[in-house]
């Protein structure tokens, strides 16, 4: 699963330069079961949908934290 949810990840971020979006890219890759945090009720196809998806983080620098004592 983590392949796959890298290969997601970089799917998107080949298409946000077509899209218009300038800045350079990192891209993060992170696998979770986080489909068992579901509600059982819903169907299993829906259920599945939306444990694929890509979330799109933009931050206004480059992500890396800074320091001040660590100039």
């Amino acid at each position: 699963n983590w392949e796959l949810s890298l290969a997601r990840a970089a799917a998107v971020a080949h298409l946000l330069p077509n899209s218009g979006y300038e800045r350079p890219l990192i891209i993060r890759g992170l696998s979770s079961g986080r489909v068992d945090e579901l509600p059982e009720t819903l169907e299993e196809e829906k259920r599945n949908a939306l444990s694929r998806r890509v979330d799109i983080v933009v931050l206004n620098h480059d992500g890396f934290r800074y320091n001040a004592f660590n100039r």
